[in-house]
């Protein structure tokens, strides 16, 4: 399996990088494959009868030397799973899998500070007789 994935959420992509495997087996290139981590039941219960995963994107063939890959077009504040696998002519390897969420979009709102009018046509009364 390709060694130290690591992922950088953004708000829209996730930056995937890694090694290559540690022994020294002469292997190919990666496949990437990546989904919408699913909370939803139903779709679970399908995978599982027909024992297939489903990976909804890939795989996406990287060449060996590629080290790296930014996925993107993603939603923000949403979980992802990533599985990375390292191939060579006969066979898959292990696959090094991830999880997580991409960043929560930044607010625009709070980030400009309101600015309020000075109020317009004050008319001051008196109370006293």
């Amino acid at each position: 399996a390709p060694t130290e994935m690591k992922v950088k959420t953004k708000v829209d992509s996730l930056l995937v990088t890694w090694q290559p495997p540690s022994n020294q087996v002469q292997i190919q290139g990666y496949k990437l494959y990546y989904r919408e981590a699913g909370v939803d039941d139903s779709s679970k219960e399908l995978r599982e009868s027909n024992n297939e995963e489903h990976w909804t994107k890939g795989p996406i063939r990287l060449r060996r030397k590629v080290k790296q890959y930014e996925i993107t077009g993603l939603v923000s504040d949403k979980l992802y799973e990533i599985k990375l696998i390292a191939f060579n002519k006969q066979d898959d390897g292990y696959a090094a899998v991830w999880k997580g969420k991409t960043e929560k979009a930044p607010a625009l709102t709070l980030d400009l500070p309101v600015m309020l009018p000075p109020p317009t046509q004050l008319r001051a009364e008196s109370n006293s007789s």
